[in-house]
């Protein structure tokens, strides 16, 4: 893995798999990703392992599913609902974190000695991670990311949906990234983790973002999964573009501006740490 110089405090890993056997995956299987990530994280530090995995908090990691190695998420609609793994092949999967402590752990992880993992019945090889050299990697700190409260806001923020996502709202699956169920979760996650100096203290409230953000274009894809035992859900994947309206203060256009940043570790909706939400971003100043 590369070595970090710096005090990463958001980190997009890469890990590069071989399979050792041929073999099927749900086009769900991010548990079994989660899994495998839990179980890593276990032979470095059992008792922190313990405690995330039992915490009923935010996660301030994501995990991905699996891709062969020449693909990268794609928002297009996929049919099937199979994945078919090759002896041979290589894939890859991502794993993010939002907290110092854990992007120590991923970096523990990947200089442990062991590298035969499993995803569901699956036995792959771990080849190589990297944070860097891949659309999907990124390493970056709070601070980094809090420059662009200090610059010029774009006037347009799009948002690519690369895994199949869904917000819960009032007990029902949302499958429409309108702008209240995206960037008021995203500060409040920015305000959990980052550490105290780099906080935002302005609310986004419902009421603001309806007032001031708008969605301005979108072209987005209903995916029907299947969870097994937990049975089918809707959820969506795509691009959707958000403008401010021309009376937004300019530093609540500079905080979506730094929340969209951060949205590529963080990710978006629910399930993030088990595949669901992952995100990449653009922006635009007219």
């Amino acid at each position: 893995m590369n070595k970090v110089h710096h005090p990463a405090e958001l980190m997009a890993t890469i890990f590069y798999i071989n399979a050792l056997q041929d073999g099927q995956l749900r086009a769900t299987h991010g548990r079994y990703t989660h899994a495998c990530f839990f179980s890593m994280f276990d032979n470095v530090s059992p008792e922190l392992a313990d405690k995330y995995h039992q915490s009923h908090q935010e996660r301030p990691f994501t995990v991905s599913t699996i891709y062969p190695c020449q693909a990268v998420p794609s928002d297009k609609k996929k049919d099937h609902q199979i994945i078919q793994i090759s002896k041979g092949k290589q894939y890859w999967f991502r794993i993010s974190t939002i907290t110092w402590e854990l992007c120590q752990i991923i970096q523990e992880i990947c200089y442990q000695k062991k590298r035969i993992i499993r995803i569901d019945s699956i036995s792959f090889e771990l080849i190589q991670t990297s944070h860097k050299n891949h659309s999907r990697a990124g390493l970056a700190s709070y601070k980094d990311i809090g420059q662009f409260l200090k610059q010029p806001p774009p006037f347009t923020y799009v948002l690519q949906i690369l895994s199949p996502t869904a917000f819960h709202s009032r007990n029902k699956n949302m499958v429409f990234p309108i702008p209240t169920f995206v960037f008021p979760r995203l500060l409040k996650r920015w305000n959990q983790f980052c550490p105290e100096e780099c906080s935002i203290p302005e609310d986004l409230t419902h009421d603001q973002i309806e007032e001031w953000v708008m969605v301005s274009g979108y072209q987005l894809q209903s995916h029907s999964l299947d969870f097994g035992p937990k049975g089918k859900e809707l959820t969506f994947s795509g691009y959707c573009e958000y403008r401010t309206t021309r009376n937004t203060p300019i530093r609540i256009k500079q905080i979506l501006h730094v929340l969209l940043r951060f949205s590529f570790f963080a990710g978006i909706g629910y399930g993030t740490p088990k595949g669901m939400g992952q995100v990449n971003f653009l922006t635009f100043d007219r």
